[in-house]
C-alpha cells in the first residue's frame, strides 16, 4: 500500500525488490523483540505441543505425496512472488496478486465461495474506491481547490493556525469520510 501511495502521490517508484532491501533487515531485527513481547504478554496455556505435532505428522502421512494440484499451487505462488519481486516496479503490487487469485480461480484450486467466506470484501472495496477517488481528486486538482478554499474559510473565522486549524481539519476529514 505504501509503495503504491508513494508512486501515485510523489512519483517515487520503488520496486518490491528495493522495498525488501530496506524493509526486511528491520523486520529481521525487530522479529526477536516482537517475539519476546508476544510471548511475555500472551502466555500460552499449552506448553507441550507433542500431541499436536503427532496429529500433524499423521495428517501429512495420510495426505501422501504432493499431487499435480499441489504443485500447481506452488507454481502459482512462485509466479506471483516472482512478479512481485521483479516486476512490481512496472506493473505495481496489485496486479500480481490479482493474477495469482485469478489463476487459482481459473484452475479450480479455489472456489469463489471459499474466497468470500472469512473475507469482508466490502471493506476491501471501500478502501479501493477511496484510493481511486483520492487519486482522481488529486489529479484533477479538486484536492488543491478544496484545500485552498477550506483554508480561506477557516482563516476568515480565526482558525487558520494552531489547535483551531487542527480541529477544523478533523471536522473536514470526518465530513469527507462520511460523504465518501
Amino acid at each position: 500500500v505504501m509503495i503504491e501511495y508513494w508512486s501515485r502521490l510523489f512519483g517515487e517508484h520503488v520496486s518490491y525488490l528495493e522495498w525488501i532491501k530496506y524493509a526486511y533487515p528491520l523486520v529481521i531485527l525487530q522479529a526477536p523483540i516482537l517475539a519476546i513481547i508476544l510471548l511475555n504478554r500472551f502466555v500460552s496455556e499449552k506448553t507441550d505441543l507433542s500431541t499436536a505435532i503427532r496429529r500433524l505428522k499423521t495428517q501429512v502421512y495420510w495426505e501422501g505425496r504432493m499431487r499435480s494440484r499441489d504443485w500447481l499451487t506452488v507454481a502459482i505462488f512462485g509466479a506471483t512472488l516472482i512478479l512481485w519481486v521483479f516486476f512490481s516496479g512496472r506493473i505495481g503490487l496489485g496486479a500480481p496478486a490479482f493474477i495469482g487469485v485469478c489463476l487459482c480461480l481459473i484452475t479450480g484450486l479455489v472456489e469463489w465461495d471459499d474466497l468470500q467466506s472469512g473475507v469482508n470484501w466490502g471493506v476491501f472495496m471501500i478502501y479501493a474506491a477511496t484510493i481511486s477517488l483520492g487519486t482522481a481528486i488529486e489529479r484533477t486538482g479538486a484536492a488543491s481547490w478544496v484545500a485552498s478554499h477550506f483554508l480561506d474559510v477557516v482563516s476568515s473565522v480565526g482558525l487558520g493556525s494552531g489547535p483551531g486549524l487542527l480541529a477544523a481539519v478533523a471536522v473536514l476529514t470526518v465530513a469527507i469520510s462520511s460523504f465518501i
